[in-house]
């Protein structure tokens, strides 16, 4: 069926993660529970790969469409830690400590953020859930560092983790496109916002409707599904021109699906997403990446003739129905939009950058405390939040910091910054640098890049693993022709002499 091995992989690793997210529901979460201490297993037996494949599918739960997976509490507690059991076994076992890593995920500076915050959490809001939620960020800021070290110990695991990284690829972006003729699960978070308020609407009511209809596909919330995309996209285009250096079938068949996408979302920062990933593609990844001259210029003139192609498509859509005017404002009402085109773009965070500037007044220096916000100790003491699922709304990334850390800790995070993209340019991490632009740009719209347990977990997995295990396996590429060269260039010297 297969001639393809590679094509052969992904398929055997679709049917599995399609099985493990059907068995979620039927075993209400039981399965995650076994993933978790698979994952343990692996950690136990020194296999980075299936150790990475299992590493990665929890960050994946907590985004899916829980209409497909379920809403038990088993599988919505394991989804959130997962990850952390097993981050326990690799640091019980001593696995993510063993070996010498040639290649370093360059996210140290992070933890010397974490010192900030802690610093800053002294007097926030709410000391408890702030410490809790930097433990919990710095174990898995750890747990990345661990599973990327041990990849660069097995020959076989960054291929593994490709064939899943694709495999998410395609349930992510065709299954999203499916979903949308299955609108129970298409737009399931419309329909369990309405039931929250007494509207009882069936799918087909719900996308037969003319009023607002949040399509959140495949992943859990309509604000989610444009970041997903995005990444996926990222990681797709990068494995594309890194490890297979050419333009596939399969590759350019998944990312047909991504501007649908894009456009269905009416996500203004899925757009700002997208364009990022391209023009860091094209200015800095295809560049620099070590790849023949004329395979480099093959590339990029492909690469510039799809931006023209789809930036025509952009131009024919604004003439013939203004298709982004409508797509930035929100609105199909265009002409009676009386608000200048910078007010409906950030319109909607607007409270929220404003309540994190206050923060930032209240204490200019160290901010007041790491994730949390004003109120949250009155509803912990009222019993509406708990210590362990005190979720946050917190808007865009760089007031958040300036709101949670202040100066020093935006300072630090700059060095952060500085550090990693230095490292990454001068290391070759193209995959990572350009996966982590789409993340940082992701979080001018929603801040999640602090919250692991949440979509920032996913973000993180998909650059900081799935991009680095692409950076892996280009780098051995480049090792081992090089090391061919010089096996032809001994073998002349022999026979020459």
């Amino acid at each position: 069926m297969f001639k393809n091995k590679f094509h052969k992989d992904v398929f055997k690793a679709l049917v599995v993660i399609c099985a493990i997210l059907g068995l979620c529901r039927l075993t209400m979460g039981g399965v995650a529970v076994l993933i978790a201490l698979l994952g343990a297993g692996f950690a136990l037996t020194r296999k980075p790969g299936y150790l990475a494949c299992c590493y990665i599918m929890f960050p994946f739960f907590t985004i899916f469409n829980r209409v497909v997976v379920g809403l038990s509490p088993v599988f919505l507690m394991t989804a959130r830690l997962g990850n952390l059991f097993m981050i326990a076994a690799m640091i019980l076992t001593g696995a993510g400590f063993a070996g010498r890593a040639r290649e370093k995920l360059p996210i140290g500076w992070l933890f010397a953020y974490c010192v900030v915050a802690c610093i800053s959490s002294i007097d926030g809001w709410m000391p408890l859930i702030s410490y809790l939620k930097i433990a919990q960020f710095i174990l898995f800021l750890m747990g990345l560092i661990f599973v990327t070290r041990l990849l660069q110990q097995s020959a076989e695991g960054p291929y593994q983790l490709r064939c899943v990284f694709m495999a998410l690829s395609i349930i992510v972006l065709w299954g999203s496109i499916l979903s949308r003729f299955i609108p129970s699960v298409g737009y399931s978070m419309t329909i369990s916002s309405l039931a929250a308020y007494g509207i009882e609407m069936t799918g087909a009511e719900v996308a037969a409707s003319e009023g607002m209809r949040l399509f959140n596909g495949v992943t859990c919330h309509s604000q989610m599904l444009a970041p997903t995309v995005a990444l996926m996209s990222a990681w797709l285009l990068c494995d594309m021109l890194l490890v297979e250096r050419r333009f596939t079938i399969l590759h350019v068949s998944i990312l047909a699906a991504a501007p649908v996408l894009l456009y269905i979302s009416r996500s203004r920062g899925g757009l700002l997403e997208i364009v990022a990933v391209m023009l860091t593609t094209i200015f800095v990844c295809v560049p620099r990446a070590r790849l023949a001259l004329a395979v480099k210029s093959r590339l990029m003139q492909l690469l510039i003739l799809s931006a023209i192609l789809l930036l025509a498509i952009a131009v024919i859509g604004q003439i013939r129905n203004q298709t982004i005017s409508k797509w930035l404002r929100k609105t199909d009402d265009v002409r009676g939009d009386t608000r200048t085109l910078k007010e409906a773009f950030t319109g909607s965070r607007q409270g929220l950058v404003e309540y994190n500037l206050s923060d930032f007044k209240l204490n200019p220096l160290f901010g007041k405390g790491f994730q949390v916000m004003r109120g949250m100790e009155q509803a912990y003491r009222a019993k509406l939040i708990t210590w362990y699922s005190a979720s946050v709304e917190k808007g865009v990334t760089p007031y958040v910091i300036l709101g949670e850390t202040g100066l020093v800790g935006a300072s630090v995070f700059l060095i952060f910054l500085c550090s990693f993209y230095g490292t990454c340019l001068k290391r070759r991490y193209l995959a990572t640098l350009t996966i982590f632009t789409c993340v940082m740009v992701a979080n001018l719209a929603d801040s999640s890049l602090f919250s692991p347990g949440g979509g920032g977990g996913f973000g993180w997995i998909i650059s900081c693993i799935g991009g680095f295990g692409i950076d892996i396996m280009a780098l051995r590429q480049v090792q081992g022709a090089g090391a061919q060269r010089f096996a032809r260039f001994d073998d002349l010297r022999v026979s020459s002499f």
